[in-house]
């Protein structure tokens, strides 16, 4: 037991401090689709690392990372609806604007809609976990978007839908910032696939703190298994530092999901539970 909450004390360290100044360099360009147009909120980085970034509205991005970065370390662009590209860094340096294809979205499931005679908001609705989990970790501009903080939801083996989501923002003072609300199957224990075929954006502007409400009514969200829902960091304004979720531990046989970059390897975490709930009709 106390070589458990050793763990955890030295991973929350880590993500309430800030990553130390190194020497570094970046690539920058532009994302378009197949007919010209900007792609906005793409996930960019070093596969397998927390080295990423999101790009901007405009489809620029700007991406920094450590001069002891190797050359054939390979860079990921991706975003639902598109498909997947990777060059090498080396290659970057030349390739101003990189073109995605359009792609179909091939979800992991197809369920018939549920009669919806039951509803119920299910999850962590209690927000005075004394530590926060934090987005916001990077000292160079937009580094680190892209990370992703999830929680596990449980459903009964029966078609149900994902009609809302709610989750709790502590700290904030960016006056401006932007979210990506993910749903995911699960495969071993870790988010697998996409459950929806369209981003999900939300705005949150003021340095606003509390409860985020997110209807999802509309997007058709359905499962008969287990679920992952995320909150993705993928816009800011440059005036902010601060950003975060309120998390609690411990709290028993709960799970808690980290992304540290937009293509970094999934985390999971024992008895850990962020602020989130879902309300399901089923």
């Amino acid at each position: 037991m106390k070589k458990e909450y050793l763990f955890l004390i030295t991973i929350f360290c880590f993500l309430t401090l800030s990553v130390q100044s190194q020497s570094t360099t970046n690539i920058s360009g532009l994302i378009q689709g197949p007919k010209g147009q900007p792609i906005s909120y793409v996930n960019v980085g070093i596969v397998g690392t927390s080295t990423g970034t999101v790009s901007k509205e405009d489809g620029s991005y700007n991406l920094f990372f450590k001069n002891n970065t190797h050359e054939n370390d390979t860079v990921r662009f991706s975003i639902i609806g598109y498909k997947s590209q990777s060059f090498l860094i080396e290659e970057l340096k030349d390739q101003q604007t990189i073109i995605l294809e359009e792609g179909i979205v091939e979800l992991s499931e197809v369920v018939v809609r549920p009669n919806r005679t039951n509803q119920k908001t299910v999850g962590r609705s209690k927000t005075n976990g004394g530590r926060n989990v934090n987005f916001s970790i990077a000292k160079k501009p937009r580094q680190n978007l892209g990370a992703e903080i999830g929680k596990k939801f449980k459903v009964k083996n029966t078609p149900t839908q994902i009609e809302s989501l709610a989750f709790y923002i502590r700290p904030n003072n960016f006056s401006a910032t932007k979210f990506r609300i993910s749903f995911y199957s699960i495969k071993k224990n870790m988010p697998d696939k996409h459950l929806t075929s369209q981003d999900i954006i939300v705005s949150v502007d003021d340095q606003k703190t509390g409860w985020i409400e997110v209807d999802l009514s509309d997007y058709d969200i359905f499962t008969k298994n287990d679920f992952i829902a995320t909150v993705q960091w993928i816009d800011s304004s440059a005036d902010g530092k601060k950003l975060g979720m309120p998390i609690r531990f411990p709290v028993f046989g709960k799970k808690h999901y980290y992304k540290f970059g937009s293509q970094a390897k999934w985390k999971r975490y024992k008895n850990m539970s962020i602020s989130m709930t879902v309300g399901l009709a089923y």
